[in-house]
Formats: structure tokens, sequence, C-alpha cells
């Protein structure tokens, strides 16, 4: 046998070489292959899990290229969560501490009291509450019903009228459910209220068939009265208290017999000169204590913290523009309910909704932060020293509060945008739209569009629209959910208006 000589051998370990290099470089590949379509069919069941509702599509009376979807979350979808991003917030929980003390000695104590100081308290106060267990068919519901005299315009309390008597029909049938009913203006409209809680339909009805508009809008008026009714009915008696309030504006009375904290945020009036549609004074909405908003605001939280009374609130009227839409959900917020917008077609199915949501909750957990801040100037224009020679002995007990804080993550939802499909004529047209569209649980949110011009065609032609979820890889690949989440058909549901 021929030996081979040292050129040979090098040059067959170099062919090794390059062949161990060439099926590491092809395993690397396939495997970052089969990485990425593990990812992709991760992501694509998350999709095809949500769901949305198009509750609205409203088409512009001057430009045929504009619309505007009302989406909201859909019966039965799962929100979809972020593998790597979570939000977070924070609650203070305030737990108290006992600390026994004795033979506590008091001897030359001297006082001295200062003047003409000014004393600003800022004050964090945390409330906790047990949870309060919701029977679906044993409930007590108060509908507070405005009936300023805007609700004449476009018969907005024509519409009122024939969506609470759906209501009434629909949450007395074959159920240990009652309702009361509210209506107020300037301050509540007592010839229109029914005075308490009642299971006769007819007679509700009737009531109903009675109202008339009249003056301005004092919501925490209404309020309140609805809650005297259900305040009525003892805790032992095991019934679930509900609150359905309904506005087509702004809260423009105060209760004066309220000193409102600031709770409303940044009110949706200008700081001076007042709104449009409401004028201007202290009895609006303004960035001080004790306006019409806060005291609404106010009166609905302390009902739910102290009598678990859960409160819903609709926003009624064809332009959303001219409702006070940031007290209507502040409102809700605190009363542990949601926020509806209804245009002049869709008042009954917004107190369907609601109904749905009474009828399928089953345990409400009563636990918020607040943060009220507390100024004052004062004055003392007194000064002693005072000594007291005293000696005992006292047990006392004396209690110590510390706040613990907790952090609460939040995933949130992992696609990166919506893809919107228009069909007109036998043809489709698409666009991307943000994902901060989308609407959380109970909520709805408004998207407006334009359409493209080149697609030659206008809101006229449309005869269905899908929504589909579109989520990107680490690689850099789109997946998109197999189904819509969301369909709109023109025949089927809404005209234009």
């Amino acid at each position: 046998m021929r030996k081979k000589g040292g050129s040979e051998l090098i040059a067959e370990i170099l062919l090794i070489i390059i062949v161990i290099m060439l099926i590491t470089f092809v395993l690397y590949f396939f495997l970052g292959y089969l990485k990425e379509k593990e990812a992709h069919i991760t992501i694509q069941n998350d999709l095809n899990s949500e769901r949305l509702d198009i509750d609205d599509v409203s088409f512009d009376s001057v430009d045929d290229q504009k619309l505007t979807l009302v989406l909201g979350k859909g019966a039965g979808g799962e929100e979809l969560f972020n593998r790597t991003n979570q939000t977070v917030s924070r609650m203070n929980i305030t737990v108290s501490r006992l600390i026994n003390q004795t033979n506590i000695t008091y001897t030359n104590v001297t006082v001295v009291t200062f003047f003409n100081e000014t004393n600003v308290t800022h004050t964090n106060v945390t409330y906790i509450t047990n949870s309060t267990l919701v029977n679906n068919s044993n409930a007590d519901i108060v509908t507070v019903n405005d009936v300023s005299t805007s609700m004449d315009n476009e018969d907005k309390i024509g519409q009122l009228k024939t969506a609470l008597k759906n209501f009434i029909d629909s949450a007395l049938n074959n159920t240990d459910n009652r309702i009361g009913l509210v209506a107020y203006s300037t301050t509540v409209v007592d010839a229109y209220c029914s005075g308490g809680l009642s299971n006769n339909s007819i007679a509700l009805k009737n009531l109903v068939s009675s109202w008339n508009t009249v003056e301005s809008t004092c919501i925490c008026c209404g309020l309140d009265r609805g809650i005297q009714y259900l305040s009525a009915v003892p805790v032992s008696a095991n019934r679930t208290k509900i609150v359905i309030l309904m506005s087509d504006g702004g809260a423009n009375k105060v209760c004066n017999a309220y000193v409102s904290p600031e709770l409303s945020g940044v009110p949706p009036c200008a700081p001076s000169g007042g709104c449009p549609w409401w004028g201007s004074g202290n009895d609006y909405c303004n960035f001080n204590p004790n306006d019409a908003c806060d005291d609404a605001i106010y009166t609905t939280q302390r009902a739910f913290k102290n009598q678990g009374i859960i409160t819903y609130t609709i926003g009624f009227g064809s332009n959303s523009s001219m409702i006070d839409n940031v007290t209507l959900i502040n409102i809700s917020k605190v009363g542990n309910g949601t926020y509806y917008y209804a245009n002049l077609t869709g008042l009954a199915d917004a107190f369907n909704k609601i109904q749905w949501e009474i009828n399928t909750t089953t345990e409400v957990n009563i636990t918020w932060n607040e943060t009220v801040l507390v100024n004052w100037t004062e004055q003392v224009n007194v000064t002693w020293n005072e000594t007291i020679i005293t000696t005992w002995i006292e047990q006392k007990n004396e209690t110590i509060n510390e706040t613990i804080e907790i952090e609460i993550y939040t995933p949130i939802v992992s696609y990166d945008y919506l893809k919107i499909v228009f069909y007109a004529g036998g043809k489709s047209f698409s666009k991307k739209e943000n994902v901060s569209s989308i609407p959380g649980p109970h909520e709805t949110r408004e998207v407006n569009i334009t359409l493209d011009p080149s697609w030659s065609i206008t809101t006229n032609d449309l005869t269905k629209i899908e929504i589909y979820a579109v989520a990107i890889t680490e690689g850099g690949e789109e997946v998109i959910s197999q189904e819509p989440i969301a369909v709109w058909e023109k025949e089927s549901m809404y005209t234009r208006k």
C-alpha cells in the first residue's frame, strides 16, 4: 500500500472540516426555521381567539370618503397577552398594628401655639371594601333619566320612552326584579318619578308615557333620588342594587348640600368662558371642587363604597362631541359599571347590553384607590405657655397605620395592528389601523377612516367590512388571523345617517 504524503493528509482533513461546517450551517438554519414556525403557530392561535364587535358604522354626510367605526369587545373573545411587556399599576393598602403601652408619666409639659401660620395638607386616602354577590334574577334597578329641554331635539325624548318601555318589559319578564323610575332636569321632577321600586310594568310604562322636557341638567339630583329608592332596601334582603344613568349632554347644576373634592380630572369645558352649549359660571364643570361634574361623581362613589350600588351610564345623541363623556365615564368607573354611547337609533341596544351585563355578572369586587388633595389656610392668634405637674400610670392601646405598596402587573395585547378590509363592487381593498384603536372589556372606541381615493369608491358603495388582527414575528414575518375578528354587512344592520 502506498503511504499518503503530508499534503494528501492535510487535504483530507480540510475536506472533513468543510463537510462538518456545512452540516452545522444547515442544522443552524433548519432549527431557526423550526423555531420561527413554532412562533408563527403560537401567534396564529392567539389571534384566532380574539373577538370584536362593530357596534356602529356611520358615514359622513358631507364627505363620502369618510366613515366612523364604533368598536366594542366581542362576547367570548379572549384578551391577548404580550409575552414580554407588561404595564404596572400600584395599590396602597393600609394595615393597622396594635401597640400596648403602660406606665406613661407626664411631668412639666409646656404647650406653645404659634400664630399666623398657613397650613397646606395633602392626604392620601385608600378605600378597600369587601365583595358583593350579584343575583341576576333578584335585582332592584333604578333608571335615572335626563328630561332637560335638549331632549326635544331630534325627538330624543320619544326615543327614550320607546327604549325604556322595552327595557321595563324585558327586565321584569319571568324574574323577581323590581324597577324604579327617576326623571331629572334642573332638579328631580317628582311628578315623573315612581316613588320607589315596583314590578308593575303597566303602571311604570304609563308613567314614562307622561314625560315632557323641562329646563336644565342636574345629574347629581337624579342620582340622589335613585340612591334613596335603593337605600330603602335592607341589606338582609340580599338583592342586587343597580342604577342606570342616561344623559344627552352634561351636568350643569350643582347639588348645593355637598362639598365635593376635585374628582373629574381634566374637565371637558375650557378653563374660562364655559362650554358652547352650557354657558359659564360656578354651576358648571371647571377646575374647582364642588362643581356639577364632581357632585355627580362623588354621589356615585359614596353609593358604591357604602352600599355596593353599581352604576351604568349612557351618553345619548347623534353627536357624541356634544356629550360630557369625561364625567359619564368617570361616574361609571367609580360605580364599577360601564359607559355606553348610543346614537339616535341605538338607545334600546344600550339598555339591552346593560341588562346582559347584569344577567351575566356573578360577583363584584369593590376595591379602588383614591387620592384626595385637601388645601386650606388657618390663622391662629392665641399664644400661651402652660406648665402641668402631673404624674399618673395609665394603660393605653395605640394603633399605628402602615401603608404597604403592591405592584399589579397587567398584560397588554400582543398584536401589532388591525387590517380592515372593505368590499365594494365585487372587489376588496384593505387599510392598516393602529392597535391603540382596540377597546378593552366593557369599552367602546371610535375609529375614524378615510377611504383611499385611488380605490375609486365611496362609502355608499360599501357592502361589507371585515377586521383582522395582525402580528409581526421576531423574524419580521406578518401573521394574520385566519378568520375576521369583527364583521359588518350593510344589508343586515345599519343604514346611512
